[in-house]
């Protein structure tokens, strides 16, 4: 399990990357499926607004979502407000603009 968690953030930050070999697999094991559950919510709830992958928890609020955007591998855990609100909306993370 560590060699294909090691192989799939590899791949997501884009350098190499190797999980401590003394993290329990049960931690290991929750921690994944935590992050494949924040990954899906993530898709379902920014679609357009978010760069794929970004880790969104469920317990989060969001006010005016058309003027937020969100870079890739953002994570978003519980009790956080996003608030769009604003002349130049809110960006978290890393956006390529094409201008």
């Amino acid at each position: 399990m560590r060699k294909i968690v090691n192989f799939l953030i590899s791949k997501i930050k884009h350098e190499s990357y190797q999980i401590d070999e003394h993290l329990r697999l049960a931690v290991l094991f929750h921690e994944s499926l935590n992050r494949i559950l924040q990954i899906v919510w993530g898709v379902i709830r920014f679609r357009t607004h978010a760069k794929f992958p970004s880790f969104i928890s469920t317990r989060i609020q969001v006010r005016d979502m058309a003027n937020i955007h969100l870079g890739k591998g953002v994570t978003l855990e519980k009790d956080v407000v996003l608030d769009g609100a604003s002349v130049n909306g809110l960006v978290i993370g890393w956006i390529e603009v094409n201008i």
